[in-house]
């Protein structure tokens, strides 16, 4: 898995290489700005394709009986949102060729 600052050297790396020279803080700024809207955008229960690779979005999950997996007692979890994935065509290509 790829924590934040691992990411923005990568950012910064393909900015580079299109010839756009800029500091690492500016790229884990707009690192930062791309996520927040993002994450806004979902909130506003809108979906969210990223270049025809993925698509998100919010899903309601409903609340349902549990089991607490170091004793086994049974646990009611309550209903909340998740956000979905959804792998498009580009995205199952790329991973399967």
């Amino acid at each position: 898995m790829k924590n934040k600052s691992e990411l923005v050297h990568g950012l910064q790396q393909r900015l580079q290489a299109a010839d756009i020279q800029l500091p690492m803080s500016k790229v884990a700024l707009i690192h930062d700005a791309v996520i927040d809207h993002l994450m806004a955008t979902l909130i506003e229960d809108e979906v969210v394709t990223l270049g025809g690779y993925v698509k998100l979005d919010i899903r309601n999950r409903p609340a349902r009986q549990g089991r607490n997996p170091q004793t086994g007692e049974p646990l009611e979890i309550a209903a909340h949102k998740a956000i979905g994935l959804k792998m498009l065509s580009k995205g199952k290509s790329l991973l399967n060729d």
